[in-house]
């Protein structure tokens, strides 16, 4: 008995603390039952879901963009390469021209030394084929010059390297 009364007293002391504790918590009293009948309504819970699904759908969107933007990435690097690619091709090619010139000017001072006919039909047939690829060339740099102010007009960039490096280093910092 006296086992009971002792406990009895320590379930009304701990009644108090928890009275206490609500009191400060809600200002009143509120019964524990009334809790749980008050939890999220069935209305509740359906907007809950719906939620969720449209936010499961929102970062699939977001995923899907987001690899269509780094496809777009690399398509436009692989464009700024082709581009400086074919930018070398012109550097060569010209290149290629001043060589063939310096060529056909030795050429010609030797034609003019040489007396042979012989020899000089040789060279006159080499300086022939020398000019017609010389003019092919000019042809070919005429042609791509054309395409690159075509694509300056049409507001297209061509790009070096150092500044299509930044442009993609600063797109994925975004």
């Amino acid at each position: 008995m006296k086992e009971n009364r002792v406990k009895d007293k320590i379930v009304e002391e701990k009644k108090r603390e928890y009275e206490e504790r609500q009191m400060l918590r809600f200002g009143n009293l509120v019964d524990l039952d009334s809790l749980e009948v008050s939890g999220p309504s069935q209305v509740v819970l359906d907007l809950m879901r719906r939620f969720s699904k449209t936010e499961q759908l929102s970062v699939r969107a977001i995923e899907d963009e987001n690899s269509k933007l780094q496809a777009t990435q690399r398509h436009l690097t692989s464009c700024i390469q082709q581009n400086t690619n074919l930018l070398d091709m012109i550097r060569k090619m010209a290149e290629a021209q001043q060589e063939k010139n310096k060529q056909l000017d030795n050429t010609n001072k030797a034609i003019f030394v040489d007396e042979d006919n012989e020899e000089k039909r040789k060279m006159q047939a080499l300086k022939l084929k020398f000019k017609a690829k010389l003019e092919e060339q000019a042809r070919k740099i005429e042609n791509i010059k054309m395409e690159i102010n075509l694509y300056k007009r049409k507001g297209g960039h061509i790009y070096t390297k150092v500044t299509t490096n930044r442009r993609v280093n600063q797109q994925g910092d975004q």
